[in-house]
């Protein structure tokens, strides 16, 4: 039977494959999560791996809105996470989500900002006596 890898172990494994620009790694480590029985760790395993890539300076980042972004405020977003963050690189992960009303949510692995017009009604309404 095969030893069974830590997530954060497989994680940081993965993180230096990738920043060594080998991307044949993410296969290897779906194959090994299928044969270990582990599918349902990925969820965590992909959070993990985006930490590690974080502690060596390249930020993932999801970032959700109620419209698409322009070209100027993704570059605002861009470099407002990389001085957050002291990173290197940013790598934004975009979604468009009505429900928001306006505004963004920005979400990297160690931190999360809600400047969504839905969030500020929540408040205002949490207010409300």
């Amino acid at each position: 039977m095969a030893m069974r890898l830590s997530r954060r172990r497989i994680a940081r494994h993965a993180a230096e494959k990738l920043l060594a620009g080998d991307t044949a790694v993410l296969s290897q480590v779906a194959a090994y999560l299928i044969e270990s029985r582990r599918v349902n760790d990925a969820d965590l395993l992909v959070r993990d791996i985006e930490t590690a890539l974080a502690e060596a300076g390249v930020v993932i980042a999801d970032v959700a809105s109620a419209h698409d972004l322009t070209v100027t405020l993704t570059d605002a977003i861009t470099r407002y996470v990389k001085q957050a963050a002291d990173a290197r690189e940013v790598h934004l992960r975009t979604q468009v989500d009505g429900s928001l009303i306006g505004g963004i949510r920005l979400r990297t692995p160690d931190a999360e900002y809600d400047a969504s017009v839905r969030q500020q009604l929540r408040k205002l309404q949490a207010m409300k006596v």
